[in-house]
């Protein structure tokens, strides 16, 4: 398991990587990460948030709908400074 994820002054938290290994994927872990070891080691969080390129938009979609994350406002990957052309933004407001 490889993730990265960096806070900001609003208590939200920006999953920048989430890599599980091939042998592992399919297997509930990177939800497990989201769902459970995230808000656990971070009690403050309200949000999470990832950006999507759009090239791996359908597939990525997907397991982010599954786990409750919404589609986000274009002017919220301009502020990552990322183009709305090439990728979208994910957010999903954590419910204590």
């Amino acid at each position: 398991i490889l993730y990265h994820t960096k806070q900001d002054e609003g208590h939200t938290i920006h999953i920048a990587e989430l890599f599980i290994m091939p042998d592992h994927q399919r297997k509930g872990i990177a939800s497990y990460v989201i769902d459970k070891l995230l808000p656990a080691s971070n009690p403050s969080t309200k949000q999470y948030g990832v950006l999507v390129r759009h090239q791996n938009g359908a597939a990525l979609w997907l397991f982010y709908n599954k786990l409750g994350f919404n589609l986000g406002d274009a002017e919220l990957v301009k502020k990552h400074e990322r183009s709305p052309i090439d990728f979208v933004w994910l957010y999903k407001i954590f419910q204590k």
